[in-house]
């Protein structure tokens, strides 16, 4: 297995234990954007690929994030405290 398969990328803090006896890898994709040394660069990589200047910076964050990951899914959570999830999944989706 390399070391980008069987990662899933996730949106907020779900239960991990389903991700690993999936045989799967939990990728937080929140962490993975923030901490990243070239978050800038993420969010322009984003808009790049077509979302628009006015999306949110955390959205295209954890969008690209994910590419930068591999992952191969992603849990994505549609309810809370940001709209834009939704769209963001749909977008993984198509």
């Amino acid at each position: 297995m390399s070391d980008a398969a069987g990662r899933v990328g996730l949106t907020t803090t779900i239960p991990v234990e389903a991700v690993f006896a999936a045989g799967r890898v939990p990728v937080d994709l929140n962490n993975a954007f923030i901490t990243a040394p070239d978050r800038r660069a993420l969010v322009e990589q984003a808009e790049t690929a077509g979302f628009p200047a006015s999306t949110c910076g955390w959205i295209k964050g954890i969008y690209s994030a994910a590419h930068r990951a591999g992952v191969e899914a992603v849990v994505g959570v549609m309810s809370g405290d940001c709209s834009n999830t939704q769209a963001l999944v749909e977008i993984w989706q198509y």
